[in-house]
């Protein structure tokens, strides 16, 4: 019995969900892009593909393929996901202004505040983006990269203390820290005068990726991810350095 068109549809978009989920989104792009025009729900294997584009960092390619999704023809719910996902293109685009236009667009939609957060820190709104972040951790007390973020803003603006309390949530309930939350930590011990801290947090990452035994944020961008916070951690390990021999000096 012959396959029908819609029934071929169902299937590469079925199938291109799957590979999106397991971290394969080439073949994810690959199969979604068979999807043809007339099926009913082409809308979804829109999304879906412009999904996986972003995950490979084609963001020029997503926004074309969002922008043509005819959002008056869907529902509200729909409507507002593809808002969220157009925001956090366009703001991947350094179109910061639009993006968070377009997030207002998409209702109070889980992790919507985390993107807008993120796009304030973009525009160097720092207070705003601390506001957006403690917004969606009232919303989801589990939301670890909001507290990283929020982090990251306390320590721009000096708030020490209230950075150390989101990094140090995990260790709290009883978890393993993530790595971005040790170097930022080891930052902060810096600014502060804990170099003893500082050197055991350090230690810690250092020793996590030779051993690779802590969680991520990110597993699709592991690789890229291990190279910024290893150029960190020996960044602040020169600045201790330097720092001692001050001391040194003037002892």
């Amino acid at each position: 019995m012959a396959v029908t068109e819609d029934e071929a549809d169902v299937t590469y978009v079925n199938l291109g969900t799957c590979y999106g989920q397991i971290g394969n989104p080439t073949k994810a792009i690959e199969l979604l892009r068979r999807v043809s025009d007339n099926f009913g729900q082409k809308h979804t294997a829109d999304m879906l593909l412009s999904a996986a584009l972003v995950m490979l960092q084609r963001w020029s390619e997503a926004i074309v393929i969002i922008d043509k999704i005819n959002l008056k023809l869907l529902p509200k719910n729909e409507a507002e996901r593809i808002h969220m996902l157009r925001g956090m293109t366009l703001m991947l685009l350094d179109r910061e202004k639009e993006a968070l236009e377009e997030c207002d667009l998409a209702g109070d939609m889980d992790e919507i505040h985390f993107w807008k957060g993120f796009c304030r820190i973009r525009m160097s709104d720092i207070p705003g983006a601390v506001k957006e972040f403690s917004h969606e951790i009232k919303r989801n007390p589990k939301h670890d990269l909001s507290y990283l973020h929020r982090a990251t803003c306390f320590t721009l603006i000096r708030h020490y203390k209230e950075a150390l309390l989101d990094l140090g949530r995990e260790e709290a309930l009883g978890g393993k820290p993530e790595r971005s939350y040790l170097v930022l930590k080891a930052c902060i011990y810096f600014l502060t005068g804990q170099f003893n801290d500082c050197e055991r947090s350090l230690d810690v990452v250092e020793n996590d990726y030779e051993k690779g035994n802590y969680p991520t944020l990110w597993p699709e961008y592991d690789e890229q991810l291990k190279t910024c916070l290893l150029k960190g951690s020996t960044m602040i390990r020169e600045l201790l350095k330097a720092s001692n021999v001050n001391r040194a000096h003037h002892e």
